[in-house]
Parts: C-alpha cells; sequence; structure tokens
C-alpha cells in the first residue's frame, strides 16, 4: 500500500473516532437525565450525599421514593432588560428555583446545570421536540413574565408574534405540572419518584412550614425588593428556632431560616424573623411571604 493511501486510512480513521465521539457526548448531553443510580448501604442515593451540606435540606434523607433529596445548585440568568418577544435568555429567579424544588424531590439529577435544564427540558434555545420538554407557550412564563408585568401593548403584539398562544401562567398549579412531567425522567424512575402522588402543600403560617422542613422538605417563598428585583423566589432548606431577649424581660421566639438556596448569589443565606405566628397562625409579621411547596401526598 502506497505511503499516500495509508496517510488517508489514517486520516480517515482519526475523523472517524472524532465524529464517534463527538456523536458519544451530544447523546451523553441530550440524554443528561440518563444516570446509574447508586446506593449506600443504608440504602441513600450517594449522587445526592454528595450534596449534604451543598444544596437542599441538610436533614434530606436521600433514601429512594422519599421525596428529600441533596443537590448542586447554580445561578440563573440575569436579566438585562431586553425587549419581550426579541431576546430570550434564560430561566430566572421564579423558574430557577423550582427547578431546586424539582432536585429536591429527586426528580431531576442533582448535577443538572441550568444551560442543561433549558436546553434538554425547554423550547427556549432549541425546537427539538422530546416528550419531556416544557411546552414552547410557556417560553416567557419560563423567564419569570406575567401577563400583568406587561404595560406596553406594542410590545405585547411584538411578543404575541413571536410566541403565538403565549400562556403566562407560573402558578403553582403550572408548577405541579410540570413536577408530573419529570416524573417520566429516567433519574426519576431510578430515584423512585415516578409512581408517588404530588401534591402541592401550601403553609397557611410560617409554623406549619417548619414542621416539613424538620422532616427534611424544601420549601418555596417569595421576598420584595430582593437583589434589585420587584420580588424574589428562593428556597427554605433549614432553620433554628431562636430566643431574642427584650427590654422589658420577655423574649420573642425568632426563626432563622439557614441554608436558603438563592439563585441569584452563589452563596448560601440566612433570613431571621419574628415568629409571632408560631402561637396564633397569624403571618403579618417578617418579609418572607406565601410559603409552600411539592411534595409526596
Amino acid at each position: 500500500m502506497r505511503k499516500r493511501e495509508i496517510n488517508e486510512l489514517v486520516a480517515f480513521g482519526t475523523w472517524g473516532l472524532l465524529f464517534t465521539g463527538f456523536a458519544f457526548l451530544l447523546v451523553k448531553a441530550i440524554d443528561a437525565d440518563d444516570q446509574s443510580v447508586v446506593y449506600d448501604s443504608n440504602g441513600r442515593v450517594l449522587e445526592n450525599l454528595k450534596y449534604k451540606n451543598a444544596g437542599g435540606n441538610p436533614r434530606a434523607s436521600n433514601v429512594k421514593g422519599s421525596g428529600t433529596f441533596n443537590y448542586q445548585r447554580f445561578i440563573q440568568a440575569q436579566y438585562e432588560g431586553d425587549k419581550i418577544g426579541i431576546k430570550i435568555k434564560g430561566i430566572e429567579c421564579k423558574m430557577s428555583t423550582n427547578v431546586f424544588l424539582y432536585k429536591s424531590l429527586g426528580l431531576l439529577p442533582p448535577t443538572l446545570s441550568r444551560k442543561e435544564f433549558e436546553r434538554i427540558y425547554t423550547y427556549l434555545f432549541n425546537s427539538q421536540n422530546s416528550r419531556l420538554k416544557i411546552p414552547s407557550t410557556y417560553n416567557m412564563a419560563l423567564r419569570g413574565f406575567e401577563a400583568a408585568d406587561i404595560t406596553d401593548k406594542s410590545m405585547i403584539k411584538k411578543a404575541g408574534e413571536a410566541f403565538p398562544q403565549i400562556n403566562f401562567s407560573s402558578d403553582k398549579k403550572t408548577f405541579l405540572s410540570f413536577a408530573k412531567l419529570f416524573q417520566n425522567t429516567d433519574y426519576a424512575k431510578q430515584t423512585g419518584m415516578n409512581n408517588v402522588n404530588l401534591e402541592i402543600k401550601q403553609y397557611e403560617n410560617k409554623k406549619q412550614a417548619i414542621n416539613d422542613i424538620l422532616k427534611g422538605h424544601t420549601v418555596y417563598f417569595s421576598v420584595t425588593n430582593q437583589a434589585g428585583y420587584a420580588k424574589h423566589y428562593l428556597l427554605a432548606c433549614d432553620i433554628e428556632i431562636i430566643k431574642i431577649q427584650q427590654k422589658n424581660n420577655t423574649s420573642i421566639d425568632y426563626v432563622a431560616f439557614k441554608n436558603i438556596d438563592d439563585p441569584y448569589d452563589d452563596n448560601r443565606r440566612t433570613e431571621i424573623e419574628a415568629l409571632l405566628d408560631y402561637k396564633d397562625k397569624k403571618d403579618t409579621i417578617g418579609k418572607m411571604k406565601d410559603f409552600w411547596t411539592i411534595k409526596v401526598a
């Protein structure tokens, strides 16, 4: 065989290997949820257990079917005032916090990044069909937009032209429907979360939320005027009840919501609030509002 023919075969083989490797990486990227779940001797998922002190509730059991898992956090997309219907950047605090919640339920892999979630499970950046994608009509809602946020009629028209049949709904029932969609992931099947009945738990007061946090659950809530936003969304993952002595020798119970997963900040945070509603169920003190979660019924 002539030297030229040998060189051509070597080059062809090299390109073939590179193409095969690229195809393999592409398939792995598309099937990011297709991971083998390994359990320790106590029946805990090892991959989630690695993030015991990094994301989610430190009390999470990480046991198959429990709905309480740890995970790796990520940073949300940053809003820069782009025109509605012209640019779509990525999920912001509202949906990012929901992805944290889905991870804490064991529905999505603990290491799933924001960009992987956007590419695999939404139509924000591509139109490739999949049975596990959130419908494109929710693209604006995924970015945190509500219909009430849009006051410029010309902007609504542009958005309508770009995204026919826009669904601005981003309420709790919508987030539950997304959770049920993700029960079909290979990961949820391996963590035992595919066949459980999930429901919304709306808390009437902080005491109810505290009781579930102490059981290993994470709790979704909102705050006003945070990080430059009119409203911001976070996930409470741990608590501590503390007594603060007053000048009149009385004490008030305060709750420290610790290890809060904030998609806007890489550091976990703490919020301390008066817990007057702990006894009388009146949620009138504090800036943390609307406590709720999704959990196993």
